[in-house]
């Protein structure tokens, strides 16, 4: 079974490939599966993705993926599911159109306070930032610092600073790497 956005690429591509049970999803639909319930979220970008709400026995956890969320998607989410045990979240500021337009490239402290705002109103009780890995490699590398100038680090330490409450629940995994959590207790392998 594939979960998609309502596209009819990404459906007759995965038909393509030979998966023959696709279900496209509007914002905000519920599946359920035995005890685990998963909601799409909504994506501010309109590209054909979602976010997806996870709930089973041991929490919730919302995958925003490289999606970027509205206050009124939070809310949607916190009526459904009042508190989110894990969220994985974006993260990543990208000024690489801004680059490739030779515009300029100041860092967008405005958009930054504003991730970390919506990040405030979800309330989570354990986070990590996720996706948006994307970076120049090679003779390429040089141009990382002036289009993601926020690394990975850099972001833990931001939520550190914007949420201390939540400072020994603020993972960086890197790939690999497992977290497990039951019902307030989180495991990072």
């Amino acid at each position: 079974d594939v979960l998609i956005p309502q596209d009819n690429l990404i459906k007759d591509c995965l038909l393509q490939l030979g998966y023959s049970r696709i279900y496209p999803l509007a914002d905000f639909t519920k599946v359920r599966s035995g005890l685990t319930t998963i909601m799409s979220t909504r994506s501010e970008v309109r590209v054909p993705e979602f976010g997806v709400v996870i709930k089973e026995s041991s929490g919730v956890f919302w995958n925003t993926v490289d999606t970027f969320f509205a206050p009124k998607t939070i809310e949607k989410v916190r009526a459904s599911f009042p508190e989110i045990d894990f969220l994985l979240t974006i993260w990543h500021i990208s000024l690489e159109s801004k680059y490739q337009y030779n515009q300029p490239v100041n860092f967008p402290y405005e958009l930054y306070g504003y991730l970390l705002k919506l990040i405030e109103l979800i309330d989570p009780k354990a986070i990590a930032p996720g996706a948006q890995e994307f970076k120049y490699i090679g003779t390429s590398a040089w141009q990382n610092n002036l289009v993601f100038p926020q690394t990975r680090e850099r972001f833990c330490h931001d939520l550190k600073t914007a949420f201390p409450d939540l400072q020994e629940r603020i993972f960086a995994f890197d790939p690999g790497d497992i977290i497990e959590f039951n019902t307030g207790e989180y495991n990072l392998d």
